[in-house]
C-alpha cells in the first residue's frame, strides 16, 4: 500500500511552507489533518486517502506520477526520488519502527543507523528493502517477501506473498562504504531462508550473491529465471562447506552462473521434475571452478535441460553434470578460446559424458 502522512507534516520534510497541497486525482486541497501520499519530494502533487482507495480498486493500472518531476528525470532517477521520499517520511516515535501494509505516519523524522526497523509477514519492494538495509538496523521476524520495484509508491509495501513479474535485482552498486558496513551487519543477523522473492527474475551480483544464498527461501513451485555473478570468492566461500544439494532452489526456468558463482552449482537443490530452459555457466579463471572439479563425475544434478551453454574454462565441469536420463536437448554450446580449457575433458573415456537421449 501507499505510505501516508498527515498534510501538516509536509513542511517538516521540505523545510518550508508547502502552501496548497492538491490531490492530482480529485484536485481537492488537503486539510492539515488529512492523510496524503506525496508523488515527489517537491510536493507538487499528492494523493489523498480517498483517491488511493479508488486507485487500488480500479482495473486500469496506469501509472500516476508528478507531471513536473517525471519529465525531467529518467525512470531510474525518478524511482530513486520516490524511494528517498518514502524513507524520509517514515515515522519514529522511539528508536523502533515496524512497517506494515497499513503504515500511516503521525510524526516525522529521518531514519538513522540506530533505528530498528522491524519487518514481519509483509511484502516489500527490493529497492526499498535494500535502502532500509543501508540506513537502519533491519530485523526480520517470521518471514517476508521481496518483489521487483515499480515506478509507483503503490509497489513499496504489500500483503505477504504478493507477487509481481518485475525483475528483482540484488546489487549494492553506488552505496557508500558506511552504507555497505550497515548492509553487511544486517545480512549477518538475517535468519537463514527467511525471505521469499516473488519475482519473475532474480539477478544477484557481488555481495548480492551472498545475501541471496543466506536469506532466500527458494523458488518453491514457481519457476523463475536466476542469474548469479561474482568475481570474489568471499561471496560464496562460506557456502562451499555446505552439503551438496542443501541450498533449496526448487524450480527454475533459466539458471546462469558466472565467475565464482559457478562453484555453487553442486550446492543447489533443484526440483527433480524441473525442466530448465537454459543452463549457462561462464568462468574464465581456474579458481572459479576449483571446488566443483573435486566432485565425482555425474554427481551434480541439473535435471532436464533444453539448452546447455558452457563458456571458457567452465567447460571442464561438463563431466560433473548429471542430466536426466530422458532429457532431450535442443541446444548444446561450448565456447572456448584456449585449448587448455579442454585438457581435462580430453582425458575422459569416450561415451562417458551423457548430455541427451
Amino acid at each position: 500500500g501507499y505510505v501516508c502522512l498527515k498534510k501538516k507534516h509536509l513542511s517538516e520534510i521540505k523545510n518550508k511552507d508547502t502552501g496548497r497541497v492538491i490531490c492530482i486525482v480529485c484536485h481537492e486541497e488537503a486539510k492539515p489533518e488529512d492523510f496524503v501520499s506525496p508523488l515527489c519530494r517537491q510536493m507538487h502533487f499528492v494523493l489523498c486517502r480517498e483517491c488511493i482507495e479508488y486507485l487500488k480498486k480500479r482495473t486500469n493500472k496506469k501509472e500516476v506520477f508528478c507531471p513536473y518531476c517525471k519529465e525531467k528525470k529518467s525512470d531510474k532517477a525518478y524511482q530513486e526520488e520516490i524511494l528517498g521520499a518514502v524513507l524520509s517520511l517514515m515515522s519514529q516515535h522511539t528508536t523502533s519502527l515496524e512497517l506494515r501494509t497499513d503504515t500511516e505516519v503521525e510524526t516525522v523524522t529521518r531514519l538513522t543507523r540506530e533505528t530498528n526497523v522491524i519487518l514481519s509477514n509483509t511484502t516489500i519492494s527490493d529497492a526499498l528493502f535494500f535502502r532500509l538495509m543501508a540506513r537502519a538496523v533491519v530485523e526480520i521476524r517470521n518471514r517476508i517477501s521481496l518483489v521487483g520495484h515499480d515506478d509507483t509508491l503503490d509497489w513499496c509495501i504489500g500483503e505477504l506473498d504478493w507477487r509481481t513479474k518485475k525483475q528483482a535485482r540484488i546489487c549494492f552498486d553506488n552505496y557508500t562504504n558506511q552504507e555497505m558496513n550497515q548492509i553487511h551487519e544486517n545480512i549477518e543477523t538475517i535468519p537463514r531462508r527467511s525471505i521469499q522473492i516473488n519475482a519473475g527474475e532474480i539477478h544477484a551480483v557481488g555481495d548480492g550473491v551472498y545475501f541471496l544464498l543466506k536469506a532466500w527461501a527458494g523458488a518453491g513451485e514457481c519457476s523463475l529465471d536466476l542469474f548469479l555473478r561474482t568475481s570474489k570468492k568471499e561471496h560464496i566461500e562460506g557456502f562451499l562447506e555446505e552439503e551438496n544439494s542443501s541450498l533449496w532452489v526448487g524450480k527454475v526456468k533459466t539458471l546462469k552462473l558466472e565467475g565464482y558463482a559457478v562453484e555453487i552449482l553442486p550446492k543447489l537443490w533443484i526440483n527433480e521434475e524441473n525442466v530448465m530452459k537454459e543452463l549457462a555457466l561462464t568462468a574464465d579463471e581456474a579458481e572459479h571452478i576449483t571446488e566443483i572439479l573435486k566432485t565425482e563425475n555425474n554427481s551434480v544434478w541439473v535435471g532436464r535441460v533444453k539448452s546447455l551453454k558452457l563458456k571458457w574454462i567452465s567447460i571442464q565441469t561438463l563431466p560433473k553434470l548429471r542430466i536426466h536420463e530422458e532429457n532431450v536437448m535442443k541446444e548444446f554450446c561450448l565456447s572456448v578460446c584456449d585449448v587448455r580449457y579442454i585438457t581435462e575433458i580430453l582425458k575422459t573415456n569416450n561415451n562417458s559424458i551423457w548430455v541427451e537421449r
